[in-house]
């Protein structure tokens, strides 16, 4: 189920001549340089694109296939949405076919995707070698592909492999014994691997899935994209719950250093809020005690149950973990903490000292 990234027409520009009808429509990007060129109307290549800087929609697909085709193109099931979108003020349900419609391309591999669910273009998924659009970067193609290769520049197709655009794991993958496993196939008495004391067992896992209530819900994961925190930290985009805690600090790459929450690292570049998802199952994993845990390469803690932490669970879920930590209701004290703990603005002002020198990045 790969999860793909789209900069939604709110937050990209344009100097062409391109209607909003067109954004939303065309099935080609009337190349001049293809067979059925059509000097009557507008071509999506020679305009400039200019990115907000906004973070990404996340599209969820379900495809039985490895291949982000075209929808004329696509040789088994189909490509489509496995959860509701909105985007572009507009929702579209579980179910709706997902296709890349056709592909932008400046100076011969810069590549860029216009994604379609349904009847509607949404906007642009940037092929996975690309950086993150920083605000007021522009991308001017000055060729395509599409489905049909008459209507294509250089007579190819616009087929792409799914690691060949940016995705999102469809879950945070933790360091086990084994080998990486997705957090949310973890149960209780299976082994993970801890900074701290090597292999440890799971007491107990939890799931609690959020419908978010629209796009300023405070419950919103926080994405932290592949080197945000330095090479490898995390080695692949995740998502993580806005409390969760990540290790910051001079010693963050050998296991020093204090923990801070995800939000507080918003300043830092491909850091950034989660647009478009409905709904996200987040995960929690608890051990004997508090322990440092290894998400995709990024360190950060295991479910510590705090009182504010513990007011997430549903009452059968905080009994039970109360009585595994041996705690009264107002649940563990930051003694008990594998690392200090640090407050948003704390953590901000370590990310502020330098945007990244305290936090070890480099």
């Amino acid at each position: 189920m790969p999860t793909i990234a789209v900069y939604d027409w709110s937050v990209v520009s344009h100097d062409g001549a391109l209607t909003a009808e067109q954004l939303t429509s065309d099935d080609h990007a009337n190349d001049p340089a293809s067979e059925n060129y059509d000097p009557g109307r507008t071509s999506w290549t020679g305009v400039t694109y200019t990115y907000t800087g906004a973070p990404p929609v996340q599209i969820v697909v379900s495809d039985d296939d490895g291949s982000f085709d075209d929808g004329m193109n696509d040789t088994g099931a189909g490509q489509v949405l496995m959860e509701p979108v909105t985007v572009n003020g507009v929702t579209y349900p579980a179910g709706t076919p997902v296709e890349n419609e056709f592909a932008l391309i400046q100076d011969g591999f810069i590549e860029v995707y216009v994604l379609r669910l349904g009847d509607d273009n949404i906007g642009f998924v940037p092929a996975s070698d690309l950086p993150e659009p920083f605000p007021g970067a522009q991308f001017s193609p000055t060729a395509s592909r599409d489905g049909l290769a008459e209507n294509s520049g250089d007579g190819g197709t616009n087929e792409e492999a799914y690691n060949n655009v940016i995705c999102f794991g469809a879950g945070v993958r933790i360091a086990t014994p084994g080998g990486d496993v997705r957090a949310g196939a973890l149960r209780a008495g299976d082994m993970v691997l801890t900074v701290d004391h090597g292999p440890q067992a799971l007491i107990w896992t939890g799931r609690r899935e959020v419908v978010f209530s629209g796009p300023d819900d405070r419950r919103r994961p926080v994405r932290i994209g592949a080197g945000a925190l330095g090479e490898g930290q995390p080695g692949r985009d995740v998502l993580v719950s806005p409390q969760h805690r990540v290790l910051v600090g001079e010693g963050c790459r050998t296991g020093s250093g204090a923990l801070g929450p995800a939000l507080g690292l918003m300043r830092l570049p491909g850091v950034s809020r989660v647009r478009g998802r409905q709904k996200l199952t987040y995960v929690h994993l608890l051990l004997a005690r508090h322990e440092l845990l290894w998400a995709d390469g990024l360190v950060c803690e295991s479910f510590f149950p705090g009182r504010m932490a513990l007011r997430l669970l549903g009452a059968e879920d905080r009994a039970e973990v109360l009585a595994l930590w041996g705690l009264s209701r107002e649940g563990a004290g930051p003694e008990r903490a594998a690392r200090p703990l640090l407050t948003r603005r704390e953590t901000a002002a370590r990310v502020d000292d330098g945007m990244g020198r305290v936090l070890g990045v480099g």
